[in-house]
């Protein structure tokens, strides 16, 4: 709107990650460099963490295209989901299908054979989570099992976590220990000096096409005294200030020009401006003639000492008449009528028992993390040189620990957890057209016996991840 009055061709402050307008203050600097030392290095995880509107997507969008060929990258942007449907997104990122009735073991499986091909091409999978401040601590223990899929002389697949402060309060969690350890590169992304705000100003001007000076000294002391140096905020006043200049025709934005915005005030500020004002008391009329204040109170006793009265001799007269009886004896005849059978009520009465019951099955059926898909193939039991395994039993608990589309592959580690003792089953179901060979250990009568179990095949070295299913 104030483009040609300034005689810019474009927008100088319109948000996103517009990387022509990048500016490398010194925060952002180190950011690039804390990534770039992490990658280089081999490090498992990375962390970037700022404030709101610090700059992270901008220094993550400008990673991602100065990073080198030997990365296959997937940038997920949207953490509020859960960990299997954060698996998908990855897959969708590296350009890798999957099966839509592909369960969570399916899709690490699908996953660990992408970054064992990735790293026999030489190359390696950059994961990077932004806004990972939104993820639950399961999915974020998750993401770190992911670093342990491929068994590689060299990291083939490293994660970047970006996120606001409380991504650090969710790392302090006990169980995200293992997590927290293996950080061993974190830098926090802080906001523009004084000096910093004026050159980024400027520097956004320059690019949109301004070749005059445009903000004076008032404007940008204020535009730094309410932003605080956040990036996102000066986007957002300077491009106000830019438009009431406009408005005003003046051709140099001064401090008049620089407004405060509502949601940039202090916690203290937003209350007061979000809370409701309280609407004023309502006063009685009193048609009492040239009466003292005084006798007010007086009055108003002596009216409630009268209804006090009124309500006294009501129940006192209830007590000696006894009124209710008549409608007991009304409802004691219904009852008696009540008494007869009658062929609807007892159906009714049959119903209410059904619908009881169905609670009961719906909170047995929530038992179930993922209702196992039905083999679409005849199964015969697998034999090799001497082992066999059975389907897994239904209407028990099964711990499941491998998903292969290699039949070998299934059958090896059946045979390395048969040989360590554990009682193991083997099943193969076709989904959209591929076979996938499921390996389970167990079978166990109830969903902590089978933890227990998922614990002691951990153990396992050649284990990847354990998955507590209720096969039916």
């Amino acid at each position: 709107m104030y483009k040609e009055h300034f005689g810019l061709h474009t927008s100088p402050f319109a948000l996103g990650s517009h990387l022509q307008f990048l500016y490398k203050s010194g925060a952002f600097e180190e950011t690039m460099a804390h990534l770039v030392y992490g990658l280089k290095g081999g490090e498992d995880i990375v962390l970037i963490t700022g404030g709101i509107g610090t700059g992270k997507t901008m220094a993550l969008h400008n990673l991602v295209t100065h990073i080198s060929s030997l990365y296959k990258v997937a940038l997920i942007n949207t953490t509020q989901i859960d960990y299997r449907e954060l698996l998908k997104m990855v897959l969708v990122e590296v350009n890798v299908s999957y099966p839509p009735e592909a369960d969570r073991a399916d899709l690490l499986m699908i996953l660990k054979g992408e970054i064992e091909n990735a790293a026999a091409e030489g190359k390696r999978i950059l994961l990077i989570v932004d806004e990972a401040q939104n993820l639950d601590i399961n999915t974020l223990e998750g993401l770190r099992l992911l670093t342990n899929l491929a068994k590689t002389d060299e990291q083939a697949l490293q994660l970047v976590l970006v996120g606001q402060p409380g991504l650090l309060e969710s790392l302090d969690s006990p169980d995200l220990i293992q997590m927290k350890q293996r950080i061993r590169v974190h830098y926090h992304l802080i906001t523009l000096t004084s000096n910093e705000m004026k050159e980024y100003i400027e520097h956004r001007l320059t690019v949109a096409g301004c070749r005059k000076k445009i903000f004076n000294e008032g404007a940008y002391k204020r535009i730094y005294k309410l932003s605080e140096g956040v990036p996102r905020l000066v986007n957002i006043i300077a491009d106000k200030s830019m438009l009431k200049a406009f408005v005003d025709r003046a051709k140099l934005v001064d401090a008049n020009h620089v407004e405060e915005l509502e949601y940039a005030k202090s916690t203290t500020d937003i209350k007061k401006v979000s809370e409701k004002p309280e609407p004023a008391p309502v006063e009685e009329v009193v048609t009492i003639d040239e009466d003292p204040p005084a006798e007010a109170p007086s009055k108003k006793f002596n009216i409630r000492a009268v209804l006090w009265t009124v309500v006294i001799a009501i129940v006192a007269l209830g007590l000696y008449f006894q009124p209710w009886k008549y409608f007991t004896n009304i409802v004691e005849a219904q009852e008696k009528v009540e008494v007869v059978e009658s062929p609807v009520i007892a159906a009714a009465e049959i119903d209410t028992v059904v619908v009881e019951e169905i609670p009961e099955i719906a909170q047995e059926q929530e038992i179930v993390e993922e209702p196992e898909q039905k083999p679409v193939l005849e199964q015969e039991e697998a034999v090799v040189e001497g082992y066999s395994w059975p389907e897994p039993e239904s209407e028990k608990f099964w711990v499941h620990v491998g998903s292969f589309q290699n039949k070998d592959n299934a059958e090896t580690l059946a045979i390395k957890l048969t040989d360590a003792g554990f009682n193991v089953a083997v099943n193969s179901s076709e989904l959209a057209g591929t076979v996938y060979h499921r390996v389970f250990t167990g079978p166990a009568s109830s969903k902590d016996q089978a933890q227990d179990i998922a614990t002691q095949v951990k153990a396992n070295e050649d284990v990847i991840y354990t998955m507590v299913k209720y096969i039916r």
